[in-house]
This record gives structure tokens, sequence and C-alpha cells, in this order.
């Protein structure tokens, strides 16, 4: 009976039947990031021209592998000066044959791991004084 209500079933006039399978828009967006991984989902295949197949970003940028000399000499550098910048970051990038982008990247990641194991050292300060401070109460507690 159309009239009929109840768990799974519209009223009458409300009931919209989903669209067929495999007509949905071809969205350049969502080919670029899903027309390989579901080709079966976007009708067309070879005939979907190539640049709505491609990402409208940069594509990722390859991870710098530094070497132990770089690394070692990226080290020194950052116990002299936390920030490298102007001619100093260029003169240091043209020695370690590295860019300049990399160089700076390289000093924000160190930066921002510096920063981090201070906020553990003083963590770890903390604990072991609120633990000093404890025992230390139980003991003048006892020797009272």
């Amino acid at each position: 009976n159309p009239q009929q209500t109840g768990p799974g079933l519209l009223p009458p006039g409300h009931h919209h039947p989903p669209p067929p399978r495999d007509t949905y828009p071809l969205y350049p967006w969502l080919l670029s990031r899903h027309g390989r991984i579901f080709p079966h989902r976007f009708p067309g295949g070879p005939d979907i021209p190539g640049f709505l197949l491609q990402p409208f970003r940069k594509p990722k940028r390859i991870r710098t592998a530094f070497s132990p000399s770089q690394l070692l000499k990226l080290e020194h550098a950052f116990e002299k000066n936390h920030y490298v910048v102007g001619a100093e970051r260029k003169q240091l990038a043209q020695s370690l044959s590295l860019t300049e982008t990399q160089v700076k990247v390289w000093f924000q990641n160190r930066r921002t791991k510096h920063k981090r194991m201070q906020q553990e050292e003083e963590a770890k300060a903390q604990q072991q004084a609120a633990a000093a401070n404890k025992n230390s109460h139980h003991v003048t507690k006892w020797k009272q």
C-alpha cells in the first residue's frame, strides 16, 4: 500500500530514488584524486582527457636524505645559531650542496625537535620535583 508509513518508508511525495550507479558527475577534482584508485566508478575510462586526471597541485616533494656529513655540519650550525637566514643560509646551502629551501626546512624541523626535547626535560624535572616533595613530605611527617 503506497499510503503506509513506518520504519524505512517515506510518506507519499517524499520518496526520491537514488540516482543509478555509475552516473556520478565527472568533477575534475574528484577524478584527479580518485579516478585512478576507483576507475570502475567513473565511466569513460580512456576517453577522459589526461589533464582531468592530473592533480591541480604540485607533485609531492621527495624526502631529502641528508648524508652524515651534511647532518654534522647542520647540527654544528644549529649549535651556533638556531636561525639561519639570508647570505648565511645561502652559503651553508652551497657548502652542503643543498638548496636554501632544504636548509630552511631542516632548521624549522630542528627547532621543533629542540623545543619538544626542552619540554620533555622540563616535564621530567617537574615530575622528579613532585616526587621529591611527596617523599620529603612523608619523611618530615614521620620525623615529628
